[in-house]
């Protein structure tokens, strides 16, 4: 019976990990962070305060990098975010790509696991070489709420389920102005409790 239980749980777990999409990561106001992984997606939620954010990818083999600059769908949010892509070092010359987000056309979607609405930006897709990357965001006065994602290769382990769990409600009050507890009140939330929950059941029987 427990093995039963164990096997109908990984699968389960294995079956809806791509409804969750990316995995978040809460920036805030932090002006550098590294990326780890790039070709796994990933959602990183910022606040600009006055400065750019820098965000760095290394890695010594080709990947695919993918990138999409979206904002919450929040009452008067601006929506005019821009991410630009540099190879080695950030500077003119060295730029790649711009995704100019105040002459692009935003489009309103709602994320259903999550809860959450959002309006997407623009996207940059594209497999690139070894070496560095680096993505400056930016807005016109440098302030307001963004979400970076990165990577398209959907995956999430029990660890990652964890973090995602206790990341939830933080991500609920301070990016989407909401109760914490409105993290769990979607499918995301829901989902990922149970299946902890049941691996925690299958633990007590086997110990």
């Amino acid at each position: 019976m427990p093995e039963k239980l164990a096997f109908t749980l990984v699968v389960l777990a294995a079956a809806a990990a791509p409804g969750f999409a990316h995995q978040p990561r809460l920036v805030g106001t932090r002006p550098f962070t590294e990326v780890q992984k790039p070709e796994i997606s990933q959602a990183f939620y910022g606040r600009l305060d006055h400065s750019p954010h820098l965000y760095r990818i290394r890695s010594d083999r080709p990947f695919k990098l993918y990138i999409n600059t979206l904002v919450p769908d929040l009452p008067n949010i601006e929506k005019d975010v821009s991410a630009e892509i540099f190879k080695d070092r950030d500077a003119a010359e060295n730029s790649i790509k711009k995704l100019d987000g105040p002459s692009f056309l935003w489009t309103a979607f709602f994320e259903p696991f999550g809860g959450d609405g959002y309006f997407k930006g623009p996207e940059y897709e594209e497999t690139v070489g070894p070496g560095t990357y680096w993505i400056r965001v930016t807005s016109p006065d440098n302030a307001g709420k963004y979400v970076l994602a990165v990577g398209k290769k959907e995956s999430f382990s029990p660890g990652e389920m964890l973090r995602t769990i206790a990341l939830l409600p933080r991500l609920k009050k301070e990016f989407f102005e909401k109760s914490p507890l409105t993290g769990f009140w979607n499918l995301t939330g829901a989902f990922l409790l149970v299946v902890i929950g049941g691996f925690g059941g299958l633990a007590a029987l086997f110990f």
